[in-house]
């Protein structure tokens, strides 16, 4: 078993429909990747939040994780919030590794998918 798995950690909300986009990517990524390869966490207002899929992950024999912060850029939460997340949970369970990606806005390649994204949604002015 690979005792490493990926955390896609969204900032979370009250409303029902707003997971749903979250959801849709990790079934995509379970599917490419297997089922255990990608987990999803929310920080606040939503379920399962970081520490659920940690302690959930554990039990499953996991002990490397891996969180990519579904985040435009750095800010807050990627100063403070998710890193004394991360060190809590690291010394919940001793043994287990924690690494925090930089927020997927910040990826090399985001601004060219963006950039793509906008092409494809805005139609071409007539010539």
């Amino acid at each position: 078993m690979n005792n490493s798995c990926l955390i896609l950690m969204a900032h979370g909300s009250r409303h029902p429909q707003w997971s749903q986009p979250f959801k849709t990517l990790l079934r995509k990524l379970r599917d490419d990747c297997g089922e255990d390869a990608a987990h999803l966490a929310y920080m606040e207002n939503a379920h399962p939040l970081l520490a659920e899929v940690i302690k959930e992950a554990v039990a499953k024999g996991f002990t490397r994780f891996h969180i990519l912060p579904l985040l435009m850029s750095s800010g807050v939460h990627m100063a403070k919030d998710i890193p004394a997340q991360a060190a809590q949970l690291s010394q919940q369970y001793p043994g287990v590794s924690i690494k925090i990606l930089p927020p997927i806005g910040s990826h090399p390649s985001f601004a060219d998918l963006l950039l793509r994204v906008v092409k494809e949604s805005i139609p071409a002015p007539a010539v």
